[in-house]
């Protein structure tokens, strides 16, 4: 699952700062989206830079930062469970 796809499911329209930030992301119409899982620390790359680009708060970023870790250890997960 993208990390976008995998905020919008998880965060959409929650009141909180990881639902701030899916708001945000959804909003710009420039934010990454990855088309297709993996590639974790490229994508990471990518995404980090085009919020420092634009501008984003520190709180901004270290949310990002969190739900980044949440994202990969899930996927992770995911594909250690379809590969046993």
């Amino acid at each position: 699952m993208q990390f976008y796809n995998w905020m919008k499911k998880n965060y959409r329209g929650e009141d909180s700062v990881r639902g701030d930030l899916f708001e945000d992301m959804e909003r710009d119409k420039g934010f990454p989206r990855n088309p297709r899982p993996g590639k974790y620390d490229a994508w990471f790359e990518i995404i980090y830079r085009h919020l420092d680009n634009t501008g984003a708060c520190d709180e901004a970023i270290d949310t990002f930062e969190e739900c980044w870790r949440d994202y990969v250890k899930r996927e992770r997960e995911i594909y250690r469970k379809k590969t046993c």
